[in-house]
């Protein structure tokens, strides 16, 4: 939790730029994902030349579970879990874009289907 994964600017025809802060987790989000995000855009803040809210764009990309906690049919415990830890996370994420350091964070979950990776984005706010 000190380094961001992935760090990109994009740039286009106008010179506009766009700095991606990517943060990958191997495992379902949790709402701490918030207190990291914001650290990352803070950074850019104070040591990007040009860094502004408009131009940074935080990413987070998780795990999804999907249909991984079921047995004979019958759900565990745990997928309760999981759901609340979910549904904490993204109203953690709706408090970090009302602080308006940045672009409001763009959320993309992953699983696997036949050794396929498939990305969802998550729609956590509603417009």
């Amino acid at each position: 939790m000190q380094k961001i994964d992935i760090f990109t600017i994009l740039s286009d025809e106008r010179k506009n730029k766009t700095l991606n802060l990517i943060e990958l987790k191997c495992k379902p989000a949790s709402p701490k994902v918030k207190y990291q995000l914001k650290r990352y855009a803070d950074w850019a803040l104070s040591y990007i030349k040009g860094a502004i809210n408009t131009n940074i764009q935080p990413v987070l990309v998780t795990r999804k579970v999907k249909n991984g906690f079921m047995k004979n049919g019958t759900p565990y415990k745990v997928q309760n879990k999981v759901q609340t830890q979910r549904d904490k996370t993204k109203d953690a994420l709706i408090e970090l874009n009302a602080l308006n350091i940045s672009q409001k964070v763009k959320w993309f979950e992953y699983y696997f289907i036949n050794n396929e990776i498939v990305f969802e984005n998550v729609v956590y706010e509603s417009s």
